[in-house]
C-alpha cells in the first residue's frame, strides 16, 4: 500500500531534487570555458617513441604543447611546423593524457635542410628489463 506524503516530506523531495540539479549545473558550467583553448604550437620535423603501455609508438614531438597526436593533421618527416590547434581537456585519463588536439589550421610548413640526418634507436628490451630490475630490487 502506497502511503500518502505530507507536505513536510514533499518539500524535504523538492529541495533535495533542487540542491542535486543545481550542483549539476555548477558542476557542468564550471567546465566551459575551460575545456576547449585555441593554441598556437609548434611541431618538430621528427617523431619519437614512446613506452605506451607494453609496445611502444610513434608520437608527434613538440616543444610548447603536448600535443602527440592531432586529429586531422598529416605528419611529413623533415618539416617543422606552426598550427592552430583546439586543445580540448580531456583528462587525466589512466595513461595520463590531459589534452585531446584537432587542427585547426596550418599556419606554416617548412621543410628542414636535405642535410638533416634524423636518428633514432629503437631498444625492445629497455621497458621491460627497467620492470625486472625493480622487481628484482622490491622486497
Amino acid at each position: 500500500m502506497i502511503m500518502p506524503l505530507n507536505s513536510f516530506e514533499l518539500e524535504k523531495i523538492h529541495m533535495t531534487i533542487l540542491n542535486y540539479s543545481l550542483s549539476c549545473l555548477h558542476f557542468l558550467s564550471s567546465k566551459v570555458g575551460q575545456a576547449e583553448q585555441i593554441k598556437i604550437i609548434t611541431i618538430e620535423p621528427f617523431m619519437q617513441t614512446e613506452n605506451y603501455e607494453h609496445f611502444k609508438r610513434m608520437v608527434l614531438n613538440s616543444s610548447d604543447s603536448r600535443a602527440q597526436y592531432i586529429e586531422g593533421f598529416e605528419f611529413d618527416w623533415g618539416y617543422r611546423y606552426s598550427l592552430r590547434v583546439k586543445q580540448t581537456t580531456i583528462g587525466p585519463l589512466s595513461d595520463g593524457t590531459l589534452y585531446d588536439y584537432s587542427l585547426i589550421e596550418t599556419i606554416s610548413k617548412t621543410k628542414v635542410a636535405d642535410s638533416t640526418t634524423f636518428t633514432m634507436s629503437v631498444d625492445p628490451l629497455r621497458y621491460y628489463e627497467n620492470q625486472a630490475n625493480i622487481l628484482q630490487t622490491t622486497p
